[in-house]
């Protein structure tokens, strides 16, 4: 069972944020940040609407992550409010269960004050303590400040989808493929 202790952090501007893993009981709080953060639209595929987030599926979610050896869900916390949730899985195969992908979301209203490193911070920290080699995301290109984030936590881009998603406004983005390898820096192509 992945479990982790939680901590406290502070954001830049020193506001207090609990770190910590989700719980079954989060499932009807977080099915609403999952919707306040899709409709918000921005860094996202989805439209809203398109996918829906019941309490039933994000008790599922939050089990399996409990439950499976090497995955990871936290929540950022503060004054009992959800402003943060970062999951995290590895490869359903041998040869892929040294690596695996993570998603994170934060609250629109939050966003550039400090969750998004707190929660990654706990992610790096956990994959090197049990030695995963790789930690992998998908980010739209459109969504510059994630990947400023990415980049000054060490994450490296491995490609890009070129325009695999389309907006309503005909405009496209590219699927940016990054990565970071926390046990050692053993990727050996150079920084950019």
């Amino acid at each position: 069972m992945t479990v982790t202790d939680p901590r406290a952090g502070l954001l830049g501007d020193a506001v207090e944020v609990v770190v910590r893993c989700a719980e079954a009981a989060d499932a009807v709080e977080l099915a609403a940040f999952h919707e306040e953060v899709q409709a918000d639209g921005e860094g996202v595929v989805g439209r809203p609407g398109e996918h829906v987030w019941t309490v039933e599926s994000e008790e599922a979610w939050i089990e399996r992550h409990r439950a499976t050896d090497d995955w990871l869900a936290v929540v950022a916390m503060i004054d009992g409010e959800f402003i943060g949730l970062l999951g995290f899985e590895v490869g359903d195969r041998a040869r892929l269960r040294h690596q695996g992908e993570f998603g994170l979301w934060i609250r629109p209203s939050w966003r550039g004050r400090g969750a998004g490193t707190l929660l990654l911070t706990e992610l790096i920290t956990w994959a090197d303590d049990r030695g995963i080699e790789r930690i992998g995301l998908t980010v739209l290109s459109t969504a510059e400040r994630a990947i400023a984030l990415y980049r000054k936590l060490g994450f490296r881009e491995e490609g890009r989808r070129i325009r695999q998603v389309k907006f309503a406004s005909g405009e496209y983005a590219d699927q940016v493929l990054m990565a970071l390898f926390p046990v050692g820096d053993v990727d050996p192509r150079p920084r950019a």
